[in-house]
């Protein structure tokens, strides 16, 4: 079992408890996001029950910086697509905008001026 502890100032742990890590914040921009795998089953700082296997990105929308939790993973960061008004893009497996889940096999396309 392994917890994140979160409070400002130091910490000692307990003659049971070992130190593996200092995690670091991600900063996030309207650029960037991060690509997060959950590695275990378990209810992330946004208030979504994230399933074992289950990929999201987290953004700047969602808040300015991010902590990794004990239960994710971060992929890899990645950038965020603008479009201008000419140009078009073609979304394999699109994500559900109700459920957040990847419809696969369907696609979306996307016009005009819009970041995503």
């Amino acid at each position: 079992e392994r917890w994140l502890v979160k409070k400002l100032g130091n910490y000692i742990p307990d003659a049971y408890e070992k130190y593996v890590s200092m995690v670091k914040a991600y900063v996030l921009t309207d650029k960037t996001a991060l690509h997060v795998k959950a590695v275990q089953t378990f209810v992330d700082v946004y208030k979504v029950k994230r399933k074992t296997g289950e990929e999201w990105l987290v953004t700047s929308e969602m808040a300015e910086t991010h902590l990794q939790d004990v239960y994710e993973e971060i992929v890899r960061t990645v950038e965020i697509i603008t479009l201008t008004n000419l140009q078009y893009c073609i979304i394999l497996d699109p994500c559900d905008p109700t459920t957040g889940k990847p419809r696969r096999g369907t696609k979306k396309l996307v016009r005009g001026e819009v970041s995503f």
